[in-house]
């Protein structure tokens, strides 16, 4: 892992060991957003938004809860 900054919007982590030719680094928190976002998610379109964006919209069990919230 090297201190190489994440190319991801917003993106304030600095200890990235991913590196794509397409895209540059990406951190491991951000690279674990993308591995649960939607499959079809386009990757220059994530890079493109702040973390956290689609972790909220995609996680399933926070998107259940909110429409099927316990009572």
């Amino acid at each position: 892992m090297s201190v190489l900054a994440c190319n991801r919007y917003k993106c304030e982590n600095v200890m990235c060991d991913r590196l794509s030719d397409t895209f540059g680094y990406i951190c491991n928190d951000c690279f674990d957003e993308l591995v649960n976002t939607d499959p079809n998610m386009r990757i220059d379109r994530f890079m493109q938004t702040k973390p956290g964006t689609f972790l909220k919209e995609c996680d399933p069990v926070l998107r259940f809860d909110r429409e099927f919230p316990v009572q």
